[in-house]
């Protein structure tokens, strides 16, 4: 008998706690990335990869038939795809605005800052920048909020129902202790 706690000699329950621990990890970088902060959304990034790689060092300590070998899979696979997945929303998403946006809104500022000149462009504080270009900011948001929501729903509601599905699927089967058929399955 091997002395690593993650072996399959080792009891059910050490197994079942190591993957647990490892989709509630998961759990809270999916969770952080809803946060709609900068800071917080690398929190998640980095959660996220913290992810992936104890996902691949569990994988490669325990048994190819092991649950954790079996669920850390079927979370390295859940990664890499729904990352994949979202390089293609975000294109599509990307594509479909920038066929439809409008940039009228900021003719005035553009017009107001060819007269300013290059010189005052350049010395400009981040204050006065955005002093001066706020109102066309805020018209460009408000005339072309119907197609930033619709956008943003193309690139960020498939991750999220794909995310959802598989970490629901794969949780499941992880309480009750049992494996998942296919962990290197699509969906």
């Amino acid at each position: 008998m091997s002395n690593h706690p993650l072996t399959p000699e080792s009891a059910p329950d050490l197994q079942k706690k190591a993957v647990l621990n490892l989709y509630a990890a998961f759990a809270v970088s999916l969770v952080l990335t809803l946060v709609p902060h900068m800071m917080v959304g690398l929190v998640a990034m980095m959660f996220a990869l913290g992810v992936l790689i104890a996902a691949y060092v569990m994988r490669a300590r325990s048994d190819k038939e092991s649950l954790i070998a079996n669920h850390a899979t079927y979370i390295i696979r859940t990664i890499w795809i729904g990352t994949s997945l979202s390089i293609v929303t975000v294109g599509i998403a990307s594509a479909y605005m920038l066929g439809q946006i409008n940039y009228a809104p900021f003719a005035p500022c553009g017009e107001t800052l060819a007269a300013q000149g290059m010189e005052w462009a350049a010395n400009a504080t981040y204050a006065q920048v955005w002093e001066f270009s706020s109102p066309c900011f805020e018209n460009f948001i408000s005339g072309n909020m119907r197609l930033l929501l619709i956008s943003g729903a193309i690139a960020i509601l498939p991750i999220l129902l794909y995310f959802a599905i598989r970490f629901g699927r794969g949780l499941s089967r992880a309480m009750r202790g049992y494996r998942l058929a296919n962990p290197k399955a699509w969906f």
